[in-house]
């Protein structure tokens, strides 16, 4: 009888965080010799010298309007969840009496954080659209998704963005990120992996 497998596992991550990607490419990219311009404008890439890769979203026309996406995390104290009643998040239903569309128990889904929290848990609700009060709104759509009260939300967090549609990149320039890969870290690293091996070919 083969053993489940643990929470998390068909997911791809990064222990402390995807945060940590950017700097450690950028340590690699200085040691190569490469050199990286933030808020820079070009009027003339071909008065560049050797390649240049962008990941600009405005560079690359959408195909459809991004989508806005709100995020709040929370951060609280609940025995109840040690056994993570909904395992590592949940999808909501249309017509479900919350307003978040997902519920991710990250402190469930990832070793290392429930390891730095330390008894404490954290779980990220996403939202179509700013709740009004999104913190309270998250503690409520919470209790709902996991059918457990949590009376004390030790810290909370609220970032929203618009995710960017598909895009196709303009003629002869080489693109990356999110706008030509789509989302997730599995798709985006494929990409960029194809981006690097067409450009070593050339």
């Amino acid at each position: 009888q083969p053993q489940p497998a643990p929470p998390g596992a068909a997911v791809a991550g990064i222990r402390g965080g995807i945060n940590r990607i950017v700097p450690a490419l950028a340590e690699d990219l200085a040691r190569l010799g490469g050199d990286i311009r933030l808020r820079t404008p070009v009027d003339d890439l071909a008065a560049l010298d050797g390649t240049v890769v962008v990941a600009a979203p405005s560079l690359a026309a959408p195909a459809a309007p991004g989508r806005r996406i709100d995020l709040v995390t929370l951060v609280v104290e609940q025995d109840d969840l040690d056994a993570a009643p909904r395992g590592t998040g949940l999808l909501v239903a249309a017509g479900a009496p919350v307003g978040a569309r997902a519920l991710t128990h990250a402190t469930a889904k990832w070793a290392w954080l429930r390891d730095a929290a330390a008894g404490r848990h954290v779980l990220r609700l996403s939202y179509d659209a700013t709740p009004a009060d999104p913190v309270s709104t998250a503690r409520a759509d919470a209790e709902t998704l996991l059918g457990v009260p949590l009376p004390v939300v030790v810290d909370a967090a609220h970032v929203s963005w618009v995710r960017p549609a598909a895009a196709i990149p303009p003629l002869g320039l080489t693109v990356v990120g999110e706008t030509v890969a789509g989302s997730g870290l599995a798709g985006l690293i494929a990409h960029a992996e194809r981006s690097a091996a067409d450009l070593l070919a050339r």
